[in-house]
């Protein structure tokens, strides 16, 4: 069972982050996940152009720090019809960190009474690096896919982002199954 590393609420240019820390450790793995949900979208994608993104607040999986960076009209030009999203390691500039193997996925939350993924985005193993920082999904969903869908509900949606750190390169492989199932812990997660 992966921890909830916490949900951060957008609100237009307002952020809300409510931050619950946990650990989960099995076979050199920790896991967790991580909601983003998006209020007021259509202002989020009236706000910020292409290339522009808002941030979560940091959360803590595997004994590191992230973020997630969602673009509201894409991270490039090349995705600018879709909504890009992006998880990102904070490194501390002062010390020299060695790379962090993750495996990770984003899903568009589907009614969260529902616990269905509608999309399900990036299930391999990336390396993260003080050189390379940041992997994600520049076409996670098409704009006008998302906006003729029930997952766009009051101009609001979840994203949830489900993490799993590699902490011995050994079990790299042996991690390389399925990532936990967060859909399941959503019941106990209300967000006003």
């Amino acid at each position: 069972m992966s921890s909830f590393a916490g949900v951060t609420v957008l609100d237009g240019h307002n952020q809300c982050h409510c931050e619950m820390s946990g650990v989960y450790a099995s076979a050199g793995v920790d896991a967790g996940y991580h909601l983003l949900i998006v209020k007021g979208y259509s202002r989020t994608k009236e706000f910020f152009p292409t290339g522009e993104n808002i941030t979560s607040g940091h959360f803590v999986v595997g004994g590191h720090d992230w973020l997630l960076e969602y673009y509201p009209n894409g991270l490039d030009p090349s995705c600018a019809d879709y909504i890009s999203v992006y998880l990102t390691l904070l490194y501390d500039s002062d010390v020299d960190e060695e790379d962090v193997e993750v495996k990770f996925s984003f899903s568009l939350i589907n009614q969260v009474e529902k616990q269905m993924p509608t999309y399900i985005r990036g299930t391999k193993t990336y390396s993260f690096s003080s050189s390379v920082p940041m992997w994600g999904i520049g076409k996670f969903v098409r704009r006008h896919t998302l906006e003729q869908s029930p997952d766009l509900i009051c101009d609001c949606f979840t994203i949830g982002c489900d993490i799993m750190v590699c902490k011995d390169p050994k079990t790299k492989d042996d991690a390389g199954g399925t990532l936990p199932d967060i859909h399941q812990h959503f019941s106990t997660i209300v967000v006003d």
